[in-house]
């Protein structure tokens, strides 16, 4: 048997070591290495804690951002989906307004409608998602009668020549 007056016994807890089974086995092995150490060569025995990971650490402080800026990612999104359905009835209605349709159209209700397309485009360029919202409303409420025209005549071409039975 050889003899090392230096040798030493380390436990490591990674976290901070809390009552219960843990700490108790820490406390049997010191208590062991106190009593049979000297035989053994053990110089002494030390429990040392280890603080927690540093991802662990971010993982953390990410969700708690997470949660804290909610709210407003959630309001960034709906900005975001408000301007692209904007854009997409936008551009359906500039080409709905190339109809012939939309040329037969009263001025008063052509009035409404450009009325309409400029304040969705005004709205648009802020960040405020109902005020974009309600725009397209009334921009879907101004074109309704236009939107109408189209189909019908969309329909009317398509069925042209053609029987109820065919149909």
């Amino acid at each position: 048997m050889v003899y090392c007056p230096a040798m030493r016994i380390i436990v490591a807890a990674v976290g901070k070591l809390k009552r219960g089974p843990e700490r108790d086995l820490a406390e049997r092995y010191r208590e062991r290495a106190v009593k049979s150490g000297r035989v053994l060569g053990i110089r002494s025995l030390e429990v040392i804690e280890i603080a927690e990971s540093r991802a662990r650490e971010a993982s953390r402080r990410m969700l708690e951002e997470s949660i804290e800026y909610a709210e407003q990612d959630f309001a960034e999104r709906q900005t975001i989906e408000a301007r692209t359905e904007a854009e997409t009835i936008l551009s359906a209605t500039q080409k709905a307004l190339t109809t012939p349709q939309a040329i037969s159209l009263p001025d008063d209700e052509r009035a409404t409608i450009d009325a309409a397309v400029a304040a969705l485009k005004e709205s648009v360029s802020g960040s405020d998602y109902k005020l974009i919202r309600k725009r397209i409303d009334d921009l879907n409420n101004a074109t309704m009668h236009l939107a109408e025209l189209v189909m019908n005549s969309a329909v009317s071409t398509a069925l042209q020549g053609r029987k109820l039975a065919e149909v």
